[in-house]
C-alpha cells in the first residue's frame, strides 16, 4: 500500500477513529485556540532536528521516507481537509498540505509540542501562533 493510499484510507476513517473535531483554522486572524484536550495525549514527540525554515527546500515530506517508517500521531481537521501527522523513527513529519500553506503564508514550524505545533512568522520572528493537536 503506498504512503498516499494509506493517507487517503485515514482521511476516509476519521469518523471511526474519535476525530469528528473540526480545529479553527489557525491561520485566520480570529482563530482561537481549541479547548479540546486529548483523551490519550502524546506523551513526547521527537524534536524537530532543523526547524523548516521558509524556505521551500527545507521542506521534509511524508513521501521521501519508507512506509514502514512511518507512525500516523493525529489528524489536524479543517472544513474541507484534514492534515495527517506522522512520526518516523527520529522526527515529525507534516503532510505536505500544511507545509505548503505554511511557506506560502511565509510561517515556519520552530517546535512541534504534546499539544500544539509552534509557528514563527519569516518577516517579523515575534509573531507566533500555533496549531492545536
Amino acid at each position: 500500500m503506498t504512503k498516499s493510499c494509506l493517507t487517503a484510507l485515514l482521511l476516509a476513517c476519521t469518523c471511526f477513529v474519535g476525530a469528528k473535531e473540526r480545529f479553527n483554522d489557525p491561520f485566520s486572524p480570529t482563530s482561537q485556540p481549541s479547548n479540546r484536550q486529548l483523551a490519550n495525549p502524546i506523551a513526547a514527540e521527537s524534536p524537530l532536528s532543523q526547524a523548516t525554515g521558509c524556505d521551500v527546500n527545507n521542506l521534509r515530506l511524508i513521501d521521501n521516507l519508507p512506509l514502514a517508517q512511518l507512525n500516523v500521531i493525529g489528524l489536524i481537521h479543517y472544513a474541507d481537509h484534514s492534515v495527517v501527522l506522522w512520526t518516523t523513527p527520529d522526527e515529525v513529519i507534516i503532510d505536505s498540505r500544511l507545509n505548503d500553506v505554511i511557506s506560502q503564508d511565509q510561517w515556519q514550524i520552530i517546535a512541534i509540542e504534546t499539544q500544539r505545533i509552534v509557528l514563527q512568522h519569516c518577516q517579523t520572528p515575534s509573531l507566533q501562533r500555533s496549531i492545536p493537536l
